[in-house]
């Protein structure tokens, strides 16, 4: 189950984890507590939150995460989030963004991973790059994130003309 999609309930008997991302936080707290309900992780991502649809951060990112942390928190939910996940292919976003570029990613990133690490300590941070990016001479996964991966939405076998394998 993932951003404005919700299939938690559909999928409770087949997996551990439900993927959240909202910029409206009743409804991202709604979905934490359907979660909970059915013995399963989230992965929250903030993408929503903290980019605008340029992926410059927003302006008030640090207060509305800071707000959903704290109601987190408040409800006792903090074990539920298993992984939070600022953005998803935030190089592929730079590329096509008429807003920022690479660098500047890399300073968002960079600013808005060290205040997801201070609001949520103790949870791995997560993410999920294009598989374009990896064989890149400057491809690189920042050090605060703990889990790393790639997609490929082409063919498990038939990925640019490669196996999905070989991007390993």
């Amino acid at each position: 189950a993932m951003r404005h999609w919700n299939f938690t309930q559909e999928l409770e008997s087949l997996t551990n984890l439900t993927w959240i991302e909202t910029r409206n936080l009743d409804t991202a707290m709604d979905r934490i507590r359907e979660a909970e309900s059915v013995d399963i992780g989230v992965v929250l991502s903030v993408q929503a939150i903290a980019f605008d649809p340029d992926y410059v951060l927003r302006d008030d990112y640090y207060e509305k995460i800071s707000e959903l942390s704290q109601r987190i928190e408040e409800e006792g939910l903090g074990d539920q989030v298993i992984m939070v996940y600022p953005i998803d292919e935030p190089m592929l976003h730079a590329r096509n963004s008429p807003a920022i570029n690479r660098q500047i990613m890399r300073e968002q990133l960079d600013q808005l991973n060290g205040d997801l690490e201070e609001l949520f300590p103790g949870k791995p941070l997560g993410v999920i790059y294009n598989y374009k990016e990896l064989f890149r001479d400057d491809f690189e996964i920042p050090l605060e994130y703990d889990w790393g991966g790639f997609d490929c939405y082409d063919n498990i076998w038939n990925c640019d003309n490669r196996p999905f394998t070989s991007y390993y």
